[in-house]
């Protein structure tokens, strides 16, 4: 008797931490789900953010203003293939007495949920834009010719 008595007593152990485990899983992935889609969305803000910085610093250090265009457009690429972020929406860029330069970014539902098919939308677009004052005396940037 006191023999099953304890063999009930590990079968309720065993039961409650099976109920555990099903309360508490879901939580667990939800939050293991949540950090991937946070870092990689840190991830492209970053990118964007050095992309643009780059783009609007080699626009204002150039020379002449018709390699402004050349060489912001040449520092945001090599920035954004650094980071391996894809240039679809590269942006904008205009140089007068500052230079402003306009990075953006259109991501599609693949890069959070990995996968085949042919559904991709376009879940929202990013933007950052940076303006700095020309500052031709600085450098000259043999990349962008």
């Amino acid at each position: 008797m006191t023999h099953t008595a304890v063999f009930r007593g590990r079968r309720s152990e065993r039961g409650q931490a099976a109920v555990e485990l099903v309360a508490v899983l879901p939580l667990l992935v939800f939050m293991i789900l949540g950090l991937l889609f946070i870092g990689r969305a840190l991830y492209i803000h970053l990118a964007l953010i050095t992309a643009t910085n780059d783009c609007v610093t080699a626009a204002a250090q150039a020379v002449r203003s018709d390699q402004a265009y050349r060489q912001g457009n040449a520092a945001r690429s090599q920035s954004l293939s650094t980071f391996a972020v894809p240039q679809d929406n590269p942006g904008g860029l205009s140089v007068s007495n500052d230079a402003t330069c306009q990075t953006g970014y259109t991501p599609e539902a693949t890069i959070f949920f990995w996968g085949g098919g042919t559904w991709h939308p376009k879940l929202f677009t990013i933007y950052y834009q940076f303006s700095q004052p020309r500052q031709p005396y600085k450098s000259d940037w043999r990349l962008a010719e």
